[in-house]
């Protein structure tokens, strides 16, 4: 999925500090499946996020795509506040031969994401 066209969600929970595989931290990456649809997997923690996130609407066209993406919150240790948060999206075009990533935010010296405020139900 990660060598594909995709958009991958990169989260925090603790908003304390990205780390690649870090015991708070996901990668989630959406993208087109073969034959159809769209598919969705988290790649630090799949032991422990397998089946607490997946697609739950979405529309794939000669011209793009798009999905609605649901999260277990208590899976993914999200509650409300603050919660490092960023998105990067992947086009790869075989006919042109050429690869494009584009990333929202990673804040240096320390890879800080940027933030989505979070509330409550009800």
């Amino acid at each position: 999925m990660y060598e594909d066209d995709s958009l991958e969600v990169y989260i925090d929970s603790t908003n304390n500090k990205f780390a690649w595989g870090g015991a708070d931290d996901y990668q989630i990456i959406v993208s087109p499946a073969p034959g159809g649809g769209m598919r969705a997997r988290e790649f630090f923690h799949p032991e422990r996020t397998a089946g607490a996130c997946g697609i739950v609407d979405s529309s794939v066209t000669a011209r793009g795509y798009e999905a609605v993406l649901a999260l277990e919150r208590t899976v993914f240790g999200i509650g409300a506040g603050r919660v490092g948060f960023s998105l990067a999206a992947r086009n790869i075009d075989r006919v042109l031969n050429s690869d494009a990533k584009f990333n929202w935010f990673f804040l240096a010296p320390a890879t800080y994401l940027g933030e989505i405020q979070v509330k409550r139900r009800g």
